[in-house]
């Protein structure tokens, strides 16, 4: 407690120090600080976003009997926290295995492939995030730890190969691959965290990739009773349409599946928001099990774990809010309030934050709420 100094005029105060937020909680309250003969309050709560969660609220309280009973006069609220998940991949036993070709797969000369991937491990070795059964299309980093794409006619032999210029190896950070191809006209963009890549190699053809394949993988390549070529590191917002070339030198083709400050963008729940369809496969979490996309499930292999996953740009929160609650002499249930909320009166001699969150939430997720008062 502060005692009466609180009410220095332009006391800038703490109401709650900056806290890491992990664990659902609810109603945590904070130590009351004691302020008599304060007219009024300016508040800002700093919330930094990291991942996960659903949800958080933040109240500022007053009390008018020496903290018996507390009322609410004003709120941060930050609802609908969409932390997307990965699914994280131990470079040794994990895996998933269709055991089958895509349902309703057919080939194509096009082809559409977007995905979020962090590498943790396996630098100087193959490793593959999509492959189908013979090659027929693989979506991986090579032995340079370069991207590569490669697809094959139905003579298995090879009509798209692609390679990138820049190299990607182990690091905490997760990088966005996205490229889009139209063999009819030898076409293929390609773009790595945003950037355009023209490729160290790049062979098309005018052909059609043998798409249909009696199996498909995700995180590594079955062989035998096993797989090689496992991912080490994470998968998340994989998506892939066999069927939809979409230009992506056209700056809003690009921002369907990476916003301009390099977050992932929302696909919708079956993936069909960049065109309006449902891909066949769009695996939001990386999870291949539950495939959100149209060509059905796949089965894990070891033991793929879900994990917080990389920033989206819907589930940015909103970094500060502030208002001036010029009083708090009425009853104000926590639903009637609203960001920003201003009430009329006289405060009370003491002041606390209370607070709820839904959700796991990571990533360093932070809040910090501070004031300056006036007497």
């Amino acid at each position: 407690m502060l005692g009466s100094d609180l009410a220095v005029e332009g006391r800038r105060i703490v109401l709650l120090p900056e806290t890491v937020i992990t664990a659902a909680v609810t109603e945590v309250t904070t130590t009351p600080l004691v302020g008599a003969g304060i007219r009024s309050i300016a508040a800002q709560c700093l919330f930094s976003y990291g991942s996960g969660g659903t949800g958080a609220g933040f109240y500022l309280q007053t009390s008018f009997d020496k903290g018996t009973t507390w009322t609410d006069i004003a709120a941060f609220r930050f609802p609908g926290v969409e932390g997307r998940l990965a699914t994280e991949f131990d470079g040794t036993n994990d895996w998933y295995e269709r055991g089958s070709d895509l349902t309703g797969n057919a080939d194509s000369k096009v082809g559409t492939v977007s995905g979020w991937i962090r590498i943790d491990g396996g630098d100087d070795t193959v490793r593959r995030w999509l492959f189908a059964d013979g090659a027929g299309f693989s979506f991986a980093i090579n032995d340079a730890n370069e991207l590569a794409m490669w697809g094959v006619n139905a003579a298995s032999a090879t009509i798209l190969n692609f390679q990138s210029t820049g190299t990607y190896t182990a690091g905490p950070s997760y990088h966005h691959f996205l490229a889009s191809w139209d063999l009819a006209t030898t076409t293929i963009y390609v773009y790595i965290d945003g950037v355009a890549d023209t490729g160290s190699t790049s062979t098309l053809a005018d052909d059609t990739i043998d798409y249909t394949r009696p199996d498909w993988d995700v995180g590594g390549q079955q062989s035998g009773a096993g797989a090689i070529y496992k991912h080490e590191g994470a998968i998340s917002e994989l998506y892939f349409d066999p069927t939809t070339y979409m230009d992506l030198s056209v700056e809003s083709n690009r921002r369907k599946f990476i916003s301009a400050s390099g977050l992932p963008v929302p696909l919708g729940a079956d993936g069909s928001l960049p065109t309006g369809n449902q891909p066949i496969l769009y695996l939001p979490d990386g999870d291949a099990s539950d495939n959100k996309g149209s060509g059905g499930d796949f089965t894990a292999v070891g033991s793929p774990t879900s994990i917080p996953g990389p920033n989206t740009e819907a589930s940015r929160f909103q970094v500060m809010k502030s208002f001036i609650p010029v009083a708090a002499n009425q009853s104000v249930q926590d639903g009637a309030l609203t960001a920003n909320t201003i009430l009329d009166g006289v405060l009370g001699d003491r002041f606390r934050i209370k607070y709820s969150t839904t959700g796991v939430f990571a990533g360093d997720t932070t809040i910090k709420i501070d004031a300056t008062v006036k007497a």
